[in-house]
């Protein structure tokens, strides 16, 4: 339901009024010596003493022996509150009640009542009524019958919110002669959003006499730190004017609220009115606020078996359209098509749009396809985290407003992609006629002077309302959100079959080519040994000899590498560990490669800590050891220099190879080790595999393959292996390699 209009004051300080009601006197004291810091001023007409003679005296010498059990109240009461309780102060009998707030003590008495015994009786057959099986109806009926019952009101009404903040009286007990708000609604501008937050901290709240003359505190700010009192929790706290206009332009001299809370929300109030002052005793007070979270509790009770209810019978028709998704070759969210009806069932909608990247299909009532697409370009733009549901989609998207008698609501489930998919539910605009105490236009309105003013009228104001859906409800959303999760598990599962089914078919291409190839290969090599050997005299033909053994040569290590990518992807890249000397292992590896140095002209050289040993492959780490130093002499300029360097530390031995080459750029350092991937700088046609499939050897053994690099000052590639297993250090002395 929307009023007309809404007139925002949510800004009045209410919690700091700086005055109380005066049924009672407030006392502010410091918490470890219970002076007096602050008082109301109306402390002669209870304690018979003026305000001035209280200040900064202990509270024994204003309450006498009854201040012990006020300061043993106090070492119980939670920072925020305590429970009621009684003294007696120079023979009378006072009500008390005493909390910590704000590193100050606060002590609040009234005159006491002598109802305990009739309250007591009262609330036992209250909460005896509420522990019945009960349904929401009849727990309303209880509730405010209970209320009347103990308080003595003229009116009990309990009315609900709903998720703008609008209430509406759905149970009310009246005496005769007071006007009737059952199914009336009320704004929720008549209850600011300061106010809804002292509801949830404080559950109950009174107001003996809605003409009362607040009374002022005594000095007017705290004189610890010069700031106003917080009576947040205070039961005397005085009342926003515009709240006591309020009452009286209803015609109540008197009320009384009880909050309703689940799960943390304000739920809705049983609101107490009478015509004349009435002021309730402490004990009828404590009554009611039980009676209070009774039926809270008891109303998320019963919302929550209803919950249950329609979630079992949301799984139901869930399990139908799962099925159809596991079963498609297509994509999940088309699939949900196949079962129709029970996509329309599961949220009770009327129609359903699927929008994929292959155009938009429907069923029942929806919008035009024109409407449909705009529509979806509109959800592009929205940032939605899955799940978007709206009564009145007309309010969030205008242009939908020609399509309000199919798509007033609208409930949509997106699937993550490249290209999202969007499901789509509708629900035609039901035409609502809301009834509101009094007409809600007027619920605030300012006078010449800015002062706020509510509204005079509590008649019932009837207002037609368009453009708007049956609610979704809380089960339907949370379907939603679960057919989303089985959805995107369907994907995924799709996804995975085909990327498994694709693997096998490379797999099982590699294998072909690798077996295939082989044999040409190896004649090709051998009759490359051949001709080699025959065409010495002829330059020409000794060239192209030469290049056809290159050749021959880089199509076996593509195969070799080919089927060592394919199986490191598939997770069955297999080593053989043995240990392994680690200076044997740059013997060989230099012995190949210092060829290479030399041609350019650069110093090669390493050096070991210790005669070490590895656990490791040798053949694969040859190959890897082969192909770092390899790079590194093949991007280092002509007489630039390669280091390759050998430590250990807690069972680890370390390869570092560093070279002064011109370094790799920081965006592409992060591509370094992606298969395929090769540096812009270089010219030769590689297969961008080589560190790939390096760093899943080092990662069979174990290890781990990593880069660092300035831009200008060379690279530095390292890699781990674990030592030679019960093989200690041994540092008999660096061993150093070095050519020129």
């Amino acid at each position: 339901m929307t009023p007309a209009v809404v007139v925002d004051c949510d800004v009045e300080p209410i919690h700091i009024p700086g005055t109380t009601q005066p049924h009672g006197v407030l006392l502010a004291l410091h918490p470890s010596n219970f002076k007096v810091l602050q008082v109301s001023a109306n402390t002669v007409e209870l304690l018979g003493v003026e305000p001035t003679a209280v200040l900064g005296r202990p509270l024994e010498a204003l309450l006498g022996a009854a201040a012990n059990k006020v300061i043993e109240n106090l070492g119980r009461a939670r920072s925020s509150s305590g429970e009621p309780f009684q003294v007696q102060v120079n023979g009378n009998s006072l009500d008390a009640r005493a909390h910590l707030h704000q590193g100050l003590a606060i002590v609040e008495l009234e005159p006491a009542a002598s109802d305990g015994a009739t309250i007591d009786v009262a609330l036992r057959r209250a909460l005896a009524s509420l522990q019945r099986e009960n349904t929401m109806s009849e727990l309303c009926k209880i509730a405010v019958d209970a209320v009347h019952a103990l308080t003595g009101f003229d009116r009990a009404l309990l009315y609900r919110f709903d998720e703008d903040g609008h209430g509406e009286t759905i149970e009310e007990f009246v005496t005769p002669g007071m006007d009737s708000y059952r199914g009336l609604c009320f704004p929720a501008s008549d209850i600011p959003r300061q106010a809804r937050e002292l509801y949830l901290l404080n559950w109950l709240r009174l107001i003996p006499d809605s003409s009362y003359e607040a009374v002022r505190l005594v000095p007017t700010l705290r004189p610890d730190t010069g700031a106003p009192l917080d009576l947040s929790f205070a039961t005397l706290r005085s009342v926003s004017p515009v709240h006591l206009e309020y009452l009286r332009n209803m015609g109540a001299g008197a009320s009384m609220s009880i909050s309703l809370v689940r799960n943390g929300v304000l739920w809705g109030l049983i609101a107490c009115h009478h015509r004349t002052r009435h002021r309730v005793s402490f004990a009828a007070r404590a009554a009611c606020e039980v009676i209070g979270r009774v039926v809270s509790l008891q109303i998320a009770a019963q919302e929550e078996i209803e919950s249950r209810e329609q979630r079992h019978i949301h799984r139901g028709i869930q399990a139908r359209l799962v099925e159809v998704m596991r079963d498609t070759h297509a994509d999940v969210a088309t699939a949900l098509l196949q079962r129709s009806d029970a996509l329309l069932e599961l949220v009770g909608a009327t129609g359903a749009a699927i929008c994929t990247s292959t155009g938009i299909k429907t069923v029942g009532a929806t919008p035009s396809p024109a409407q449909l697409a705009a529509l979806v370009g509109w959800l592009g733009k929205q940032g939605s985290n899955g799940i978007l549901h709206l009564e009145s989609l007309a309010e969030r998207h205008p242009p939908s407003i020609d399509c309000a008698q199919v798509a007033s609501g609208l409930l949509v489930m997106t699937l993550p992609g490249v290209a999202p998919s969007h499901v789509l539910w509708f629900r035609p605009e039901v035409v609502q006629t809301v009834t509101w105490a009094g007409d809600p236009a007027m619920a605030k309105a300012p006078d010449a002077s800015g002062r706020l003013h509510p509204r005079h009228s509590f008649e019932a104001w009837k207002q037609i309302v368009r453009h708007r859906a049956r609610p979704w409800s809380a089960t339907e959303i949370e379907a939603v959100e679960d057919l989303r999760r089985r959805a995107i598990e369907s994907d995924l599962i799709k996804q995975i079959a085909r990327a498994e089914a694709a693997v096998a078919v490379r797999d099982e291409m590699v294998a072909v080519l690798s077996h295939d190839l082989k044999s040409p290969i190896q004649v090709l090599a051998m009759s490359v040994n051949i001709l080699e050997q025959r065409v010495t005299s002829d330059p020409l033909a000794a060239q192209t000899v030469e290049r056809i053994g290159r050749a021959v040569t880089r199509m076996d290590g593509l195969i070799r590498d080919l089927l060592d990518l394919a199986k490191i992807e598939a997770g069955r890249f297999e080593v053989t560990s043995v240990p392994v000397a680690v200076d044997s292992l740059i013997s060989d590896a230099f012995a190949i490669l210092l060829p290479l140095a030399e041609v350019k002209h650069m110093r090669l050289t390493s050096t070991c800590k210790g005669a070490l040993r590895v656990n490791a492959d040798r053949d694969r780490i040859f190959q890897v050891l082969s192909n770092l130093v390899g790079n590194a002499i093949k991007f280092t300029p002509v007489s630039g220099d390669v280091s390759l360097a050998v430590d250990h530390v807690d069972g680890w031995v370390t390869f570092t190879i560093r070279d002064s080459g011109p370094g790799i750029e920081a965006t592409e350092l992060r591509h370094i080790f992606d298969r395929y991937w090769q540096a812009r700088r270089v010219q030769s046609a590689g297969t961008g595999l080589g560190l790939y499939i390096a760093k899943g050897m080092v990662e069979a053994h174990g290890g781990r393959l990593w880069a660092q690099s300035t831009l200008g000052a060379g690279a530095t590639f390292s890699f781990t292996l674990p030592l030679a297993d019960g093989d200690p250090p041994h540092n008999s002395g660096d061993i150093k390699r070095a050519t020129d």
